[in-house]
């Protein structure tokens, strides 16, 4: 394995000798310092394109903020209307029952699964990619928890809206429930591949062919994990 300072050291000679080189060039001849003039430019270009993709993956991490934000705030908004009266709770409070123990014991199963998968992918391909199963498991089941759990709790309350204020109340406690699991799925999702691609940037260089396939292979493991727990909530019934 070869880290970026150690690949950085011969590049920056070999780009040294070139400059040298154009140098010289330059000297003797009169068209030479259109060579040094590239190679300044091509170098400027470098660096603004690595300044660019930087602030990409800036951009993405603070939209999946944002939108993790936006889930917590439309949660907040949708558990702090009303849940109706005596009876309608009543009701409400068995279906929440019911689903915290079905979901429950699905995640418990699907914990057996996960954990027999991901010691299959440590002992294949390794570390890294088993972790980036675990991280993308375990975040696309937050998600589905936490949504199973609004969810639940935004039928009466949409009921109770329907009841008192008509179609538009309902609508948007409606439209606020779902919206919960739809943007912590986005937000999770870019946060967790964002986030562990940095990681696995500053673990091996991108830049080569090696490198490369060790980045997407912990990658798609992690798409693999999130992908493995939502496919075993929809079989479900989540």
């Amino acid at each position: 394995k070869i880290t970026r300072g150690e690949w950085n050291g011969p590049f920056l000679g070999l780009a040294m000798n070139l400059l040298i080189c154009h140098v010289r060039s330059a000297s003797a001849s009169p068209l030479g310092w259109r060579h040094t003039c590239a190679v300044s430019g091509s170098q400027s270009r470098t660096k603004q394109g690595i300044l660019k993709m930087s602030t990409a993956y800036w951009v993405v991490i603070a939209c999946g903020g944002l939108a993790i934000l936006y889930g917590l705030y439309a949660s907040r908004s949708v558990l702090g209307a009303s849940a109706g009266n005596e009876k309608m709770q009543e009701i409400a409070g068995a279906i929440q029952e019911g689903a915290a123990a079905y979901l429950n014991r699905q995640y418990m199963t699907i914990g057996v699964v996960g954990v027999v998968v991901g010691l299959a992918i440590w002992a294949l391909l390794g570390v890294l990619p088993a972790v980036g199963f675990v991280i993308g498991a375990v975040l696309s089941g937050v998600a589905g928890y936490i949504g199973m759990y609004v969810s639940v709790r935004a039928n009466v309350r949409t009921a109770d809206a329907a009841r008192t204020g008509g179609l538009q109340p309902a609508l948007t406690v409606a439209f606020k429930s779902g919206a919960v699991t739809g943007m912590l799925v986005v937000g999770l999702g870019l946060l967790g591949v964002a986030g562990y691609y940095l990681i696995l940037r500053d673990i091996y260089n991108p830049a080569e062919a090696t490198g490369l396939r060790h980045i997407l292979e912990a990658l798609v493991a992690l798409g693999f994990g999130a992908s493995l727990i939502s496919i075993f909530a929809r079989l479900g019934g989540g």
